[in-house]
């Protein structure tokens, strides 16, 4: 009785083969579907890595064009050159048309720059010609005014002298100096005593003989009013230049 009993318990502990490989099954699909999800939230975890990186070096990229400023420039840099001719004849691939045109341009720029340094050197130039002409015109007037005053030209009528003589005078750019122009020869340097270059001085007092009413009057010896003792010494002639010496001796100084 006791091994009938026995053998009872031993059939009704044991799973028939059906219901094992059932349970094998659920047991794999278990496995299955917890992979899955195990695989599922890797990839997921990796997209977010991922996402994560794309997100720090956009934010890298921000930093280094200045932020949302930098970026607003940079965006209107990108519409400049999308509307740039040059540009969209460098993408469109044809580098013939690109260098000609770059060529041009380069060429185009060049002459306008030599054009305007040429003007500016002409606008110089002529500054310079203008300076020139009124210094050479102002050691004109000085010297014909030194002239008529060592003369003895009546400063009243100086002016008169000088519009007389102002176009026989002329300044010499090569020597630096003013000289009586030649009459019969106005390129020419005129001479006067002992083969020397005439001076002012000699000029003005050339007109001494014509027009004595131009100086003032005499007060030599020889003159209405005058005495011997405005008479030079001898050792002041030797001092005298030679228009000094004929201006002493026509006011009868010597």
């Amino acid at each position: 009785m006791a091994e009938e009993q026995e053998a009872v318990v031993q059939e009704n502990t044991e799973q028939p083969p059906v219901a094992q490989e059932a349970s094998q099954d659920v047991d794999a699909m278990v496995r299955a579907a917890v992979d899955k999800e195990v695989a599922g939230l890797k990839a997921n975890n990796q997209a977010l890595k991922e996402e994560k990186k794309k997100f720090q070096d956009r934010a890298k990229i921000i930093d280094d064009l200045g932020g949302e400023e930098g970026i607003k420039q940079f965006q209107e840099m990108q519409v400049r050159l999308s509307e740039d001719e040059d540009t969209k004849l460098f993408l469109s691939g044809d580098r013939d048309k690109y260098n000609q045109r770059i060529t041009n341009r380069v060429r185009e720029d060049a002459e306008a720059r030599i054009t305007a340094i040429q003007v500016e050197l002409d606008a110089s130039n002529e500054r310079a010609s203008l300076a020139e002409d009124q210094y050479r015109n102002q050691q004109v007037a000085l010297s014909i005014r030194e002239a008529t005053g060592k003369a003895g030209v009546n400063p009243r009528l100086s002016k008169a002298v000088e519009g007389q003589i102002v176009g026989d005078v002329f300044f010499d750019k090569k020597q630096n100096e003013v000289f009586v122009r030649d009459p019969n020869d106005p390129d020419s340097i005129r001479y006067g005593r002992e083969g020397k270059p005439m001076t002012v001085i000699e000029l003005v007092d050339m007109m001494r003989e014509d027009q004595p009413e131009l100086f003032l009057s005499s007060t030599g010896a020889s003159a209405v009013g005058g005495s011997s003792s405005s008479r030079l010494l001898p050792g002041a002639v030797s001092k005298m230049s030679m228009s000094e010496y004929v201006k002493a001796r026509k006011e009868g100084r010597v």
